[in-house]
């Protein structure tokens, strides 16, 4: 129901779902999972145009890229979370998203 909701509102609580299930996978090694989910709540943070919860839905899913070794994906996420949280003065999400760019630069 939550999914095709046209409500604005309704949407946003959906893509939140989405993002902790994905966080959930995460945790349990489910990363295929994990990556699925959080684009998925990605693309409609982004749809919403909330640029803090997309940086954050970025942020989780760039860990997820990160752990599977896709550290040039997760390097594009992480950047476009710190942009976002920076214009948007996300300030407590953008300490979380340096140090996880750290790694992922520190792993290529």
């Amino acid at each position: 129901v939550l999914a095709t909701a046209g409500v604005p509102e309704a949407r946003r609580l959906y893509a939140k779902v989405l993002r902790g299930q994905g966080a959930a996978c995460f945790r349990l090694g489910h990363y295929a999972e994990a990556e699925a989910l959080l684009g998925e709540s990605t693309r409609i943070f982004r749809a919403l145009n909330l640029p803090i919860e997309t940086a954050f839905s970025l942020n989780q899913l760039a860990a997820t890229l990160h752990l599977e070794g896709r550290y040039p994906e997760a390097r594009r996420s992480l950047e476009e979370s710190l942009q976002l949280s920076q214009a948007e003065a996300g300030r407590w999400l953008y300490p979380y998203s340096l140090n996880d760019l750290g790694a992922a630069l520190h792993a290529l």
